[in-house]
């Protein structure tokens, strides 16, 4: 266990009295903002905004295609609609959020 994680566990441990007030997951959340730790994929997949670093907000959804979910980015500016793949579920990360960013803006 690295030192991020052992701090990580740590503070799960003293906020464990919120539990019954907050889902685990918002709990996670507040955590890996607390450490700065890398954004987290919503798991089960649920459509979400994602405000990437140049500013832009991604709506982000789910498509169920086949059996297996997929990541999407829609968005219009202007009129241009994009609609961009990103990952299959379980395989999002931020870097692709970001890099979908810099394809609609240019």
């Amino acid at each position: 266990m690295n030192v991020v994680e052992k701090r990580l566990s740590s503070m799960l441990r003293r906020l464990a009295p919120l539990a019954a007030k907050v889902s685990r997951q918002r709990l996670q959340e507040i955590v890996n903002d607390a450490f700065g730790l890398d954004w987290v994929e919503p798991s089960p997949p649920k459509a979400f905004k994602y405000q990437a670093q140049n500013g832009l907000v991604l709506n982000v959804r789910p498509e169920l295609r086949g059996s297996n979910y997929y990541w999407f980015v829609n968005k219009q500016i202007g009129d241009a609609k994009h609609h961009i793949y990103l990952a299959p579920a379980g395989k999002l990360e931020k870097v692709l959020l970001e890099n979908a960013a810099k394809q609609i803006t240019g």
